[in-house]
């Protein structure tokens, strides 16, 4: 039962990072990229670009927070934690030995998305040996 409660309360966490970056990118792109340093042009077709993969940031997130708030489906949002973080993660890593070393603030993202992906990692096998329930692969 510990588990079942280190891995929703995970996966809350993932739930909030995923979904408050998303809406952040879909509500407002130029203040998200701000915060990086990075300023946006007012081109319709880059911000197109850029809310639509926020759109399925945002929805994503929800999945992984209702997976945490529901208890079912907690594999399943494990899994796509992982994958998305680590997936970020490697973009990130590609693109300092590409373009170079970024400022400090996304250095730190970069440490966060590790972190949270490789936890997710941790979840998904912490629940492969869990009952279904436990799991959350059927509703209570």
């Amino acid at each position: 039962m510990k588990t079942q409660r280190n891995v929703r309360a995970l996966l809350g966490l993932n739930g909030v990072v995923l979904t408050g970056i998303g809406v952040m990118l879909v509500s407002d792109p130029h203040a998200m990229f701000a915060l990086n340093g990075v300023t946006l042009s007012p081109d319709p077709n880059l911000l197109s670009e850029l809310r639509a993969p926020g759109g399925a940031l945002a929805l994503g997130g929800g999945f992984v927070l209702a997976s945490a708030a529901l208890g079912v489906w907690m594999r399943a949002a494990s899994g796509f934690s992982a994958l998305l973080l680590l997936g970020w993660a490697l973009g990130r890593l590609v693109s300092i030995a590409m373009d170079g070393m970024p400022d400090t603030g996304l250095l730190a993202a970069f440490g966060i998305e590790l972190i949270l992906g490789f936890a997710s990692v941790w979840a998904l096998r912490a629940l492969s040996g869990s009952s279904a329930l436990e799991a959350g692969l059927k509703p209570a």
